[in-house]
């Protein structure tokens, strides 16, 4: 078992800004508007919301 990590302070945890948010939502329109078919529109949704997401989506 590994030793507790000291430096994690959960009080501490970092809040997203309005720009990094603004940024990430600029970044993926621009992939979903520059997907050309169905197999590029897949690849920036996993790209851009993470797979496990798109494994949920395909679950019956």
């Amino acid at each position: 078992m590994s030793a507790p990590n000291k430096s994690y302070d959960p009080v501490e945890v970092e809040a997203l800004k309005p720009e990094e948010i603004e940024r990430m939502r600029d970044e993926a329109l621009a992939a979903f508007d520059a997907a050309a078919d169905l197999a590029a529109l897949t690849h920036a949704k996993t790209a851009h919301t993470g797979p496990v997401l798109a494994a949920l989506a395909r679950q019956p």
